[in-house]
């Protein structure tokens, strides 16, 4: 598990990204996890020029009055994150997410900026309105609800060369969000579906910043297969995200928002209490606003560790 550990040092991440749980087993135990996450972009600039660009296109440089040619732009977004899931009963559970973020730019295979440190730390309040009460039964089903909230306890202020990186290289928000998630896991034996759905609104910052709100839906099957105390979770699916326009000063910023739809596979390796999950996305469709770097892909992998069972 070390080595395993270390293997995935070299993962990059998104800002935000689905956490998910199923009826695999583990619902009404303490959990804790660590997780590295990505989303990685790349893609050549047209000619492009303009008297104002308000904000500056999403992910470049902000400018009043700029000239881009067809330079090569590629950004890694990294997370290292520690998650934790207390159970207070089998319907009520807090989940916890501390990131630790790294974030770098490269124009023409030359690094212009990076930005590292603690991220913004979210917590949600999770209810199951609706459970079965066995995962051995033939079928078996578990809706889960979760309200939380962001915090912003990431540096916004980061400079690289002497040079403050831009909004979205910077470690944290500088925005309190309110978050929801929706997740609905069915199994029939051992074959099963998710639908899952999370939601951030997004306030403005003390910058007179504010990134667009975020709504990511993951819809996938999976199928379960035992050998001894192993148990083996294939998954695949597609997994959509629809960003609204970020704004600065109350104005929005047309080269920001848009939506993905990624074609998404997984797999949940558990033996006993210990689960090592890995997932990936690659997008097929992209309708981003304006001039924005094109998402290559993003994947997650992590190991989560059960602990004392709850009655």
């Amino acid at each position: 598990m070390v080595v395993f550990l270390l293997i995935i040092v070299s993962v990059n991440a998104c800002d935000l990204c689905s956490a998910y749980s199923g009826i695999f087993g583990d619902e009404y135990k303490h959990r804790i996890g660590l997780f590295s996450r990505s989303r990685n972009l790349q893609g050549v600039v047209m000619p492009f020029k303009s008297s104002k660009l308000i904000g500056g296109p999403k992910h470049l440089e902000e400018s009043t009055e700029s000239i881009f040619t067809r330079d090569t732009y590629l950004e890694h977004y990294t997370a290292y994150e520690l998650r934790g899931t207390f159970q207070f009963n089998p319907r009520w559970s807090i989940d916890a997410f501390i990131p630790v973020v790294e974030r770098t730019r490269w124009i023409n295979d030359k690094m212009t900026q990076q930005g590292s440190g603690i991220g913004d730390i979210s917590a949600l309040v999770r209810y199951v309105p609706i459970a079965s009460k066995s995962d051995q039964d033939p079928f078996s089903h578990r809706l889960s609800v979760a309200l939380g909230v962001k915090a912003p306890t990431g540096i916004t202020q980061q400079q690289y060369e002497g040079t403050y990186l831009d909004h979205d290289l910077q470690p944290g928000t500088g925005s309190w969000n309110a978050l929801f998630n929706l997740d609905y896991t069915a199994k029939h034996k051992n074959l099963g579906v998710q639908l899952f759905t999370m939601a951030s609104i997004n306030t403005v910052n003390l910058s007179g910043y504010k990134y667009g709100n975020t709504v990511s839906s993951l819809g996938q099957i999976f199928y379960q297969v035992k050998w001894k105390d192993f148990s083996f979770f294939p998954m695949m699916g597609v997994y959509h995200e629809y960003l609204t326009e970020d704004a600065h000063d109350g104005e929005r910023l047309i080269n920001s928002g848009g939506q993905i739809l990624y074609g998404s596979v997984g797999m949940d390796i558990r033996y006993k209490n210990v689960s090592i999950q890995g997932m990936w996305q690659d997008p097929f469709d992209q309708q981003l606003n304006g001039i924005q770097i094109p998402i290559e892909n993003r994947y997650q992998i992590g190991i989560v560790y059960s602990l004392i069972t709850r009655s």
